[in-house]
């Protein structure tokens, strides 16, 4: 079966996950330290981390919040 092509969401949300996790190792945070701070545990934040797009909005805004990464989306 053919690989289905992303959208532009599904690459933006991909591009931050990469990018929090390179702060989160540049700030030697633990994932531990990242998943308490998002609300969940740490197999939620794998799980979450494989198929992003099944974050919550209050999860992406906390995250911002603490690490200060950007969403790069741009709309049509």
């Amino acid at each position: 079966m053919p690989k289905l092509k992303k959208t532009e969401k599904e690459k933006a949300l991909e591009e931050f996950i990469f990018n929090l996790d390179t702060e989160r190792r540049r700030k030697r945070h633990s994932v531990h330290d990242l998943a308490r701070r998002c609300g969940i545990c740490e197999g939620t934040w794998y799980r979450k981390r494989k198929s992003p797009e099944t974050f919550t909005l209050n999860e992406l805004m906390r995250i911002v919040d603490f690490y200060g990464v950007q969403f790069n989306y741009k709309r049509g």
